[in-house]
């Protein structure tokens, strides 16, 4: 009996930092910064509380909490709780990478998702949600006369608010996506192809692979907007394994058919977005997590290629999505959005969530 089932290797090698959160934030007072090693240590609480308590000092620290302004590693010093005390009740710890911490503007931390035994990785869902972008915008960008009629209704269609543009996005889904004809109503999730792709979450991952982001808005010009967020990352540099099944049956895609439409996407972001920012990255790239932004998870610019005012209407619709007026001036631009998120790590720019990917038999 032939096997249908055929079985991958993903490898993804980080080009820049990734941060897939955990919707967890660590408030300012609830870590330690120790600037003599750039390291960022993080308390299991419970360990903590019981330390303090032992001590006498959960009065304090409560009052602390409340009142104080200074910084935690500041107060456990004045308390004589030194790293030798400390180190006993920590959870992990992480380098702290180019962020720099102030006194008075010490910043909360978005955590990144980890297992039960607290190791960083990467959801399987996260790969396939970049893949499922890629696939889409490649076959869009390779057949257009295929999407003609739902882009010229992206063009004209008016706009009212987030919701604007969803009856669009589903039949743009259902061209590519929703041809199983497993169920009599098309747009049901099992007549999508992609039920017969599947990925595994990632190989656990260490919290050495881990660094703390700030998160920055950087326009065309190169004009940087420091936001007060920082981020736990996976370094750039780090291998993340996921294993993939394709059912053939189901998902007729190969490997090699995969990564040209990611090569075909990747084109257009390069030409398209950036480019205006001084970047260009090499095929095989997908954008993943967190600030990798909108160029890189939806497929309106490809649908509406070709048209003379297609910044304009892009800009359009994020305005409509966000219900702000901050996308007006990006025709005059030529880029829309007109700012990509960036950070730094070891003295280097890099945008957010950039990964090489091969699929391997």
């Amino acid at each position: 009996m032939k096997n249908y089932i055929e079985t991958y290797q993903i490898v993804l090698e980080t080009l820049s930092p990734v941060y897939i959160g955990s919707g967890q934030e660590i408030s300012k007072k609830e870590y330690i910064y120790d600037s003599s090693d750039k390291k960022v240590h993080i308390p299991d609480m419970k360990k903590m509380y019981t330390f303090l308590m032992r001590k006498g000092l959960l009065n304090e620290y409560e009052k602390y909490i409340l009142e104080d302004k200074k910084d935690f590693f500041i107060w456990l010093k004045s308390n004589h709780i030194y790293k030798k005390d400390y180190m006993t009740w920590i959870d992990y710890s992480m380098d702290s990478g180019d962020t720099v911490f102030e006194q008075r503007g010490k910043k909360g931390i978005l955590t990144c998702i980890k297992d039960a035994y607290g190791c960083p990785y990467i959801p399987g869902s996260s790969i396939k949600g970049a893949l499922r972008t890629a696939l889409l915008a490649g076959d869009i960008l390779d057949n257009k006369q295929k999407y003609q009629n739902i882009s010229n209704k992206v063009e004209r269609v008016p706009l009212q608010g987030r919701r604007s543009l969803e009856k669009e996005a589903k039949e743009v889904e259902e061209i590519f996506y929703n041809v199983l004809s497993r169920k009599d109503k098309k747009y049901d999730a099992v007549n999508d192809i992609m039920v017969g792709l599947r990925i595994s979450d990632s190989k656990p991952l260490s919290c050495n692979d881990i660094t703390l982001c700030q998160k920055i808005d950087m326009t065309p010009d190169g004009k940087e907007n420091k936001i007060n967020i920082l981020r736990e990352c996976i370094k750039p540099n780090t291998k993340v394994e996921f294993d993939m099944e394709i059912d053939q049956t189901l998902f007729k895609m190969t490997p090699k058919q995969i990564q040209y439409n990611i090569n075909l996407f990747l084109a257009s972001y390069n030409a398209l977005f950036a480019s205006h920012f001084n970047q260009k990255y090499k095929k095989d790239t997908i954008f993943i997590g967190g600030g990798a932004g909108f160029m890189s998870k939806t497929v309106v610019h490809q649908l509406l290629m070709g048209k003379p005012k297609r910044i304009k209407r892009v800009s359009e619709i994020i305005d409509a999505s966000l219900r702000d007026k901050k996308h007006q001036n990006n025709e005059k631009l030529g880029v829309s959005p007109h700012m990509i998120k960036i950070t730094y790590y070891n003295g280097k720019k890099y945008s957010y969530g950039a990964c090489k990917i091969s699929i391997i038999e």
